[in-house]
């Protein structure tokens, strides 16, 4: 699920939950959670950030080096469309 919220013509926010069970039948469901800020300082260019929150029911589900059961990460990125 997700949700888009325009503050402004050139800012917006939004938010995601995604719930991943994978197809195999084991348990090692996984659920994310996603902020995101956008910039357009153009036209064509936007500045994007991200904070994203994982977990896992198993502890050493991420290959971070980690052997917890969750993970943080956060993103920077730009997005030309042309």
């Amino acid at each position: 699920a997700m949700a888009n919220y325009k503050l402004s013509p050139k800012c917006r926010v939004a938010g995601r939950v995604e719930h991943v069970e994978p197809a195999d039948g084991s348990d090692n469901r996984l659920n994310s959670f996603t902020a995101t800020y956008g910039h357009a300082v153009a036209n064509n260019l936007e500045l994007i950030s991200e904070l994203r929150y994982d977990m896992s029911k198993n502890d050493g589900f991420f290959p971070t080096g980690s052997s917890g059961d969750s993970q943080v990460l956060g993103t920077i990125k730009a997005v030309y469309k042309f």
